[in-house]
């Protein structure tokens, strides 16, 4: 005799199916966000939510995912963790929609290295499949049932069956995903370590040699050239970053330290390629950020990594060697300030 799966048995298998997916995305994203909380604060910046906030934000959201991935998991309160995870995706899309209508793209790492890409309509796509997701997991039939049904209901063989192969894929894909993440960081962590490491391409201008003149429209506010810049006879700090880069995001913050802490002995000047439509992003705001068409003032300073930094002295000349990555611009601001900053990485 064939044995066929009831209706109140579907729609538990299809909410289960969700649910355990869904938690395994947001297990993937929280723990995302938590091993690397700066760059994910500097992506609340981008997306621009308030400076003060982004602390608390950058913890409170990667724990609420945590606690929407572990509460979709029970029968009892897998529907108020569906219906929160709808809300929190509403919330996530509205956000990427709006910060696309006033043209800007940042780097979305709601998924931390896996998804370093700028926004765009396959975010809200993504989003979309999501809310689908979560709205199949928020079943009021499902929860009535419970597993009991599933187990013992008239088709058991075949019931049983199926929430076998939705147990091993979801665990599959929960393993899976979290080597990839493993994978994804120590990949990263060796190509900071490479540019970290300067090669003879990459040592900049020798200290000492006349600093190329540049002229560049400022983000916001008049064309700057250095002549202009020099004349307040104080020494200045060019970062070199591009604004669809993440690990020059993520070191803003500690930049927009390490600036008021100067008290203004160095004037710190930013150098991003292809700014257009950035004014508004408040990441930007501590700073005077100049644009670049193509790297080209790069080119003239011998940079070719990003983020890099150098100090030409308030005569025109180069103070510094050119630092490459995170670490070697924290041991510069160290060496020109003569002090430590908490802001470190």
């Amino acid at each position: 005799m064939t044995s066929r799966v009831d209706y109140p048995t579907l729609v538990l298998i299809v909410s289960l199916s969700a649910r355990l997916l869904l938690a395994a995305v947001f297990a993937v994203a929280g723990i995302a966000k938590f091993r690397q909380r700066a760059v994910f604060q500097q992506t609340l910046i981008a997306f621009a939510a308030p400076v003060a906030l982004t602390p608390a934000l950058a913890v409170a959201l990667p724990s609420l995912e945590l606690i929407l991935a572990a509460t979709l998991l029970p029968t009892r309160t897998a529907p108020f963790a569906a219906l929160g995870a709808v809300l929190l995706l509403v919330l996530f899309t509205l956000v990427i929609a709006r910060t696309l209508l006033r043209g800007a793209k940042p780097a979305c790492q709601c998924f931390g290295a896996l998804s370093a890409e700028p926004i765009g309509v396959s975010t809200l796509v993504r989003n979309g499949v999501l809310l689908g997701l979560s709205c199949l997991a928020f079943s009021p039939g499902a929860e009535a049932l419970g597993l009991s049904a599933l187990l013992n209901g008239p088709a058991v063989p075949l019931s049983r069956a199926a929430l076998g192969v939705v147990l091993a894929v979801g665990a599959a894909q929960t393993y899976f995903i979290g080597q990839l993440l493993v994978g994804q960081q120590r990949l990263l962590q060796r190509l900071g370590a490479l540019e970290a490491r300067p090669t003879s391409a990459q040592k900049g201008l020798p200290v000492g040699s006349l600093a190329p003149s540049f002229s560049a429209p400022a983000l916001r506010g008049e064309p700057q050239n250095l002549e202009g810049l020099l004349a307040a006879g104080r020494p200045l700090l060019l970062f070199f970053f591009d604004p669809e880069c993440g690990p020059c995001h993520a070191y803003l913050p500690h930049l927009a330290r390490w600036q008021a802490g100067s008290r203004g002995r160095i004037r710190f000047v930013l150098l991003g390629r292809r700014m257009e439509g950035k004014a508004e992003d408040p990441a930007y705001a501590p700073f005077l950020v100049l644009g670049q068409e193509d790297r080209e003032i790069g080119k003239r300073y011998l940079v070719s990594s990003i983020p890099s930094a150098l100090i030409v002295g308030a005569e025109g000349r180069i103070q510094s060697p050119l630092a490459i990555g995170h670490e070697a611009i924290e041991q510069l601001l160290t060496s020109a300030l003569g002090e430590k900053k908490e802001s470190s990485l």
